[in-house]
């Protein structure tokens, strides 16, 4: 978790930073990212749905030290495309230009921190409650099969929104 949160603080600074500012000031790579988004959810969606399943065993994980899991979590988060893109896309929603930018990011920063904190807690408890539930070849594919029809359905989804302006 401490790493995965250190990563969204990059990000977060990145996107204070200026990409915000880039994406917003050029609509054709805004769009352009866009439709990779809708191709990446697309293909996840397809790869979901054709997955194969198989009864899995569940075993027990090997131990680590905390510095290790700190550095797994943060290299995961740091590489991954998305994460950025979420706080490129979002931040520019809640900071308003004429405002003092300071005051708000005191504000916005730790706010999104703490969602961070909720939702990957809440993705811990849930994937490890899940494990067990999913150790069935028919469960998997009943999960598969959610996941793949969410995937294309946020994807259909982000293909017809179109960029707001103010």
């Amino acid at each position: 978790m401490t790493g995965i949160v250190a990563a969204a603080a990059c990000h977060m600074a990145a996107s204070t930073l200026g990409l915000s500012a880039i994406l917003l000031a050029n609509a054709n790579l805004f769009h352009a990212i866009k439709w990779l988004g809708v191709a990446y959810l697309v293909w996840l969606g397809v790869a979901m749905l054709l997955k194969k399943t198989d009864a899995v065993e569940i075993k027990s994980r090997p131990s680590t030290t905390p510095l290790a899991a700190i550095r797994r979590g943060f290299t995961t988060s740091i590489t991954n495309p998305k994460a950025i893109l979420v706080y490129v896309a979002v931040f520019p929603q809640f900071i308003k230009p004429e405002g003092a930018l300071g005051a708000q990011l005191l504000v916005l920063v730790p706010t999104a921190l703490v969602i961070a904190v909720v939702v990957y807690t809440g993705y811990c408890a849930f994937g490890t409650g899940i494990a067990r539930l999913l150790s069935t070849a028919r469960r998997r594919l009943a999960f598969n099969f959610a996941a793949g029809s969410f995937y294309l359905f946020s994807a259909f989804g982000l293909s017809w929104l179109r960029q707001q302006r103010s």
